[in-house]
């Protein structure tokens, strides 16, 4: 049987040079009366906003001489975060927040055109030791509404219109994906230089695609106005279990790397990361492997079915619930769950010589593939689980007759437990692949509350091994992984 645990993905890519961008001498700007804009004779189409009267606000008429930037703004703790968790997300969708911006809002992140006032610098700066950074985002990669500011509060309009009208700052729902960066700009090469240390330092902060630039100006003192919101601009904010969001990157990024092991694993994850799911038509599957499928349907988005009643489908979406959950205690979990399993009197019974098989693991005199040998099926899976901490654990684990459905099996429990943050880094770093699963986040987080919402990648998404070996881009396999592996 083939070896797949130490199977590469592949190069490690170049890793990005330091890029000093001078500060360049920003123009005065004459600021010339405003003129009545030429109203065309085809009245603008309006978006519909139940019982209230439509504005004009931006005419498409009124466009910009030049291409504008946008920006977004925050500090540096923060912003390592965000490439980690591969999503800029409300407050409550990091790990651990820094007061900052976002949390004037609820649900919603504040973008600012070419310049950001001054006032939601000194907000980032709010805890101690922190150090701004300003983030350039292409929000031409975004589809749907966003809000702006307007006399009687805010309006919903096309963020197109947006980004070519004159409004300086609108209001984007949240989250967005870190695929958007372009750019991460410091006041001083000592804050950049020690953003990019700190990051390398780490094991899940890849600056993939990142420029890290120095531009003085952009931090400069500036009198454009910034009101703090008296009100929600979301009339009705839904929450976001962002547990689930980060647990969808984490298996995906774990399908993605067993997609080399097969035909079955490649298509798995091309189901996966793109929302469909036919699998349960499949009967090549093993009862394991459908349970187990069937029960991250709990992950990506599902209408509520009867399939997940069955016993062992339960069993295993109960666990995904678990995992997923709280990652400090998810095993004392797992054992309260099995030990206090109910359902049909057999699995009772087996889920709690499960729960003791799994208690006794410390205490056990029997060698790791003896402990396999004697178990089978969710046992098996569990016993592994226990065993191993992480992704980068199970990847290098070898010696162990592991079958092309069992690994896709731990790669969805493991991705489930590690969130997309605590995936290898050496697997984020494939061509492509960070900013492809962070895209997918951010569209299956909107597809979650109902968002019109939508985003594309920056990228081509990216080819998995076996769709390389298909067509014929890896000639010679046994090579690449003696390169490589």
């Amino acid at each position: 049987m083939p070896d797949y645990s130490k199977h590469s993905l592949g190069p490690e890519p170049p890793k990005q040079p330091d890029v000093s961008v001078e500060p360049s001498k920003q123009p005065d700007v004459t600021v010339e009366p405003s003129k009545q804009p030429v109203i065309p004779e085809e009245p603008p189409v309006q978006p519909v906003i139940p019982e209230e009267p439509s504005i004009q606000v931006n005419n498409p008429i009124n466009k910009p001489k030049k291409n504008a930037e946008w920006f977004f703004s925050t500090n540096t703790d923060n912003m390592r975060l965000i490439i980690s968790q591969g999503l800029i997300p409300s407050p409550d969708g990091f790990s651990k927040y820094y007061e900052d911006v976002l949390n004037d809002h609820n649900g919603v992140i504040p973008v600012f055109k070419d310049k950001v006032p001054s006032g939601v610098i000194d907000k980032n700066l709010s805890e101690e030791n922190m150090v701004a950074c300003i983030v350039k985002l292409n929000l031409e990669l975004i589809e749907g509404s966003a809000y702006i500011k307007v006399d009687k509060g805010f309006k919903q309009i096309d963020i197109s219109d947006c980004i070519e009208g004159n409004v300086s700052t609108f209001y984007v729902p949240s989250p967005i994906p870190a695929s958007l960066i372009e750019a991460l700009y410091f006041q001083s090469k000592d804050d950049r230089d020690r953003f990019k240390s700190d990051a390398d330092s780490y094991s899940n902060v890849p600056l993939v695609n990142l420029t890290c630039s120095i531009k003085k100006t952009l931090f400069r003192k500036n009198k454009l106005p910034y009101y703090k919101p008296q009100e929600n601009i979301l009339n009705n904010p839904i929450s976001l279990d962002y547990s689930r969001i980060y647990a969808f990157g984490g298996i995906a990024a774990n399908l993605f790397y067993f997609a080399k092991n097969g035909t079955l694993s490649n298509e798995l994850y091309k189901s996966f990361v793109h929302f469909k799911h036919e699998w349960s038509l499949k009967k090549m599957h093993s009862d394991y492997l459908n349970s187990a499928l069937n029960a991250i349907t709990s992950v990506i988005p599902i209408e509520n079915s009867s399939e997940k009643k069955e016993i062992q489908k339960k069993l295993y979406y109960d666990l995904f619930e678990i995992i997923r959950g709280n990652r400090k205690h998810v095993k004392q979990n797992i054992l309260s769950y099995l030990e206090n399993f109910e359902g049909h009197k057999s699995f009772k019974v087996k889920s709690r010589e499960v729960a003791k098989s799994l208690n006794d693991l410390d205490f056990s005199d029997k060698t790791i593939p003896e402990l396999f040998d004697l178990s089978k099926g969710t046992e098996r899976f569990l016993i592994m689980f226990f065993l191993r901490e992480s992704s980068k654990d199970l990847i290098e684990f070898d010696d162990l007759g592991f079958d092309e459905e069992d690994l896709l099996i731990l790669g969805i429990f493991f991705g489930c437990r590690d969130n997309f943050k605590n995936i290898p880094k050496f697997i984020r770093e494939y061509k492509g692949l960070q900013g492809f699963i962070s895209t997918q986040m951010a569209n299956y987080a909107h597809q979650m509350i109902g968002s019109n919402i939508t985003f594309k990648t920056p990228n081509q998404e990216p080819k998995t091994i076996m769709d390389l070996i298909n067509n014929h881009s890896l000639k010679d396999y046994n090579k690449f992984l003696k390169d490589y592996g």
